[in-house]
């Protein structure tokens, strides 16, 4: 109880610092205003549902989940839905009336949804009907992660945890030692082949046999420093990116890093601050920072290519590439279109006013985009 207070009291504090109006006053920053730009191209939809209450004002990473049979999507109410990718029809709907608190995960015939309550759920991807759930010992707050015979999940207390995916045994526990402090989130795991990499609150990243859960090998990415824990705040709650023969990262108030897992080796670091996940395209890795920027980085040497900064204090989402453009969401419900070649502004689209949160998911040429008022979207740029 004591941790996870102190989890969100420093939630609330990072989101009063950028603006979000927790300590509300007359000279309290404002987020920066739209620019003007001739659009290039235009943002055209093709479908819209609602996907139930949303998120409100929740701090939430979250991430529709697509796979063959379609798009699987919960509330923070604990709604779970599937939607034909195609047309956006609902195909089912399960209630589970118990808070949610991890966007739901699918993969081979297994929809995973966390629960506030520590449980996780396993619906039928087919119908939604339950096949079994577990209790765990602390929260989920990142998408389960599921291939043909596990379901990976990281609390936030530390542990990583491989659960059956056809009876939700639990097989095997890794548990590393996080700070006191860190912010409400944790890193999403990674499956591997043969191997789940996963982000700590204490700026390490740990390699884990898949059929045991033991360490295969770890490396210290983001080193903290300063004289409160505030400050040394290093915490790796964004989604590995995998790009060529490299894996990807970044940490709040640490640094962008590029990890070469079959050596176990550090390839680059570049200081920068973030805790959304990372995009790449055009030989970049992109980045959106915490405080409102959008920068490119060369996938092979951590070079600046470009930096886009006109969101300050708008909360920017993840970055995700669709075609040769990199779209981002805002925390006031807009998805800015830029140019991959130099970061310039080619389109604009409101989905709603409530933020953009969670990350954007490209299959083929179409972008769905989820609100925090439950507004899934599928939109082509054009």
């Amino acid at each position: 109880m004591k941790r996870q207070l102190r989890s969100t009291l420093i939630a609330l504090s990072i989101t009063a610092l950028s603006g979000c109006g927790f300590w509300s006053g007359p000279q309290e920053a404002q987020p920066q205003e739209l620019v003007q730009f001739t659009p290039e191209k235009q943002v055209v939809r093709q479908w819209s549902v609602d996907i139930g209450s949303g998120f409100g004002d929740l701090y939430h990473q979250s991430r529709p989940a697509v796979t063959e049979t379609g798009v699987y999507v919960a509330d923070a109410a604990g709604l779970v839905s599937s939607i034909d990718f195609k047309t956006g029809a609902v195909q089912w709907r399960t209630d589970l009336d118990q808070p949610v608190s991890a966007s739901a995960g699918a993969a081979f015939g297994v929809v995973a949804v966390a629960l506030s309550s520590g449980e996780v759920v396993a619906l039928s991807a087919d119908r939604g009907q339950e096949l079994w759930r577990i209790a765990l010992p602390a929260e989920v707050l990142a998408q389960p992660q599921i291939n043909a015979d596990k379901v990976i999940v990281q609390t936030t207390s530390g542990q990583i945890i491989a659960l059956s995916r056809q009876t939700g045994e639990q097989l095997w526990v890794y548990d590393a030692q996080e700070p006191a402090l860190t912010l409400r989130g944790t890193s999403t795991p990674l499956l591997l082949r043969d191997g789940v990499m996963a982000g700590f609150a204490n700026g390490k990243v740990v390699a884990l046999a898949l059929d045991t859960g033991a360490p295969v090998w770890e490396l210290r990415v983001s080193q903290s420093s300063g004289r409160s824990e505030l400050e040394r705040l290093v915490d790796l709650d964004g989604r590995f990116l995998i790009s060529g023969e490299l894996v990807y990262t970044g940490g709040y108030q640490g640094k962008l890093v590029a990890i070469n897992p079959a050596t176990a080796s550090t390839v680059w670091t570049r200081d920068f601050s973030t805790y959304r996940s990372l995009a790449a395209g055009f030989g970049n890795i992109y980045a959106s920072d915490s405080v409102g920027a959008v920068e490119a980085f060369d996938a092979s040497s951590a070079a600046s290519v470009w930096r886009n900064s006109n969101f300050a204090l708008r909360r920017l989402g993840s970055p995700a590439v669709v075609g040769n453009d990199l779209v981002v969401g805002d925390a006031l419900g807009y998805l800015h279109v830029l140019s991959q070649s130099d970061g310039h502004m080619v389109a604009r689209y409101q989905v709603d006013s409530s933020p953009i949160y969670a990350e954007p998911v490209v299959v083929d040429d179409t972008l769905l985009v989820l609100s925090n008022s439950g507004k899934l979207e599928a939109l082509r740029v054009q």
